[in-house]
């Protein structure tokens, strides 16, 4: 139980500095650790995340049952529900250490433009956004035809390869991790709205396989950008994008383009809605198709209204959990994104401002 204090002390000292947080990965031996925690838990080809939840789920039960027996028949009723609080208390400690160690420390980390030399984007106009999605729309359509079912064993190798390329270029993912792992019961977690969920327990990025074909590269990506200690799930979009740029797998390009794509569209739609229809109309048949297919697939899941509860509690859960961790625009920072977008498309503009 002594980890919980020493975590929590950690944590504490963390809170607005960044550069503790540096140092922490840089120089102390826990991310080591955790990395080559990773190396071992990705031997295996299936999510031991996934397991453990069943074999938790499982447990939960027996003990449960164990739990109403002992109480009837043990005669020291004060002793045992004493060891059973301390028990549990002690598996509560273990659990927030490995957390706070693993995961928890670096939502107090440096944003991903320090890293890569982008300045950050504060205002916005709506025809710089436009010209933003224009650049994504030509991206998209000259890749469209790269679209596939990839077997995600592939997947997961790609996925590898894109961040070993992504490290050349940034050394702040130089690192080598565990590859992503796909989830079994991925048509139950597509009930719940989650495309993947990283795990600091076992330190994988689990993967949802059910889901509409062109967004899975972009999802291991993304799963993969939380290994590497970046934690908020705006800059996770951002580097997953970057990640599948720099593959070299067209399939992966299309993936990334497509959902940063996406996500910059939606946000034009928010403040300019001719610029949103004529950015709508450079999309191609093919991409147009595409949109359709995983717009009615996550439709389809929502028409039940079992569907549609899950999907709910999943949402508020997770919007919870993003602000508990300092992001005060919960779901709604994943759209954070876009002036990542919009910074990195002044930096390569002003580069060849600049060569000219």
């Amino acid at each position: 139980m002594l980890s919980a204090p020493f975590s929590l002390i950690l944590l504490i000292i963390a809170d607005n500095n960044s550069t503790f947080v540096d140092v922490y990965r840089d120089y102390l031996i826990i991310p080591q650790i955790a990395r080559i925690y990773s190396l071992i838990t990705g031997i295996f080809p299936f999510s031991v995340a996934e397991i453990l939840i069943w074999f938790v789920g499982a447990g939960s039960i027996v003990i449960i049952i164990y739990f109403i027996i002992s109480i009837i028949k043990k005669k020291e009723k004060k002793k045992f529900l004493f060891n059973t609080l301390f028990n549990m208390l002690t598996v509560g400690a273990v659990l927030f250490s490995i957390f706070i160690l693993f995961c928890g420390i670096y939502y107090n980390r440096r944003g991903i433009s320090e890293y890569i030399g982008y300045e950050e984007v504060e205002e916005i106009s709506a025809e710089e956004l436009y010209e933003v999605c224009v650049e994504l729309a030509n991206q998209v359509n000259e890749l469209s035809y790269a679209n596939e079912d990839m077997d995600f064993s592939k997947i997961a190798e790609e996925t590898r390869r894109a961040y070993d390329n992504l490290g050349k270029k940034y050394s702040v993912f130089s690192d080598v991790y565990g590859k992503p792992k796909g989830v079994i019961f991925s048509e139950v977690m597509s009930y719940t709205g989650i495309a993947g969920v990283f795990s600091p327990f076992t330190m994988e990025a689990n993967v949802n396989t059910a889901q509409t074909s062109y967004n899975i590269p972009f999802d291991a990506c993304h799963e993969m950008a939380h290994m590497y200690g970046f934690m908020r799930e705006d800059e996770a979009n951002f580097i997953a994008y970057l990640a599948c740029m720099e593959s070299d797998n067209d399939y992966f390009k299309y993936s990334g383009a497509m959902l940063a794509f996406i996500l910059c569209h939606n946000e034009l739609f928010e403040v300019d809605l001719d610029l949103w229809e004529k950015a709508d109309e450079l999309i191609s048949y093919s991409v147009n198709e595409d949109l359709i297919e995983n717009s009615e697939y996550w439709d389809s899941l929502e028409e039940t209204e079992f569907g549609e509860t899950i999907s709910d509690i999943s949402e508020n859960i997770n919007d919870t959990y993003l602000k508990a961790n300092g992001q005060e625009e919960g779901v709604v920072s994943y759209t954070r994104m876009v002036k990542l977008m919009v910074a990195k498309y002044r930096y390569e503009k002003n580069q060849k401002s600049a060569l000219q």
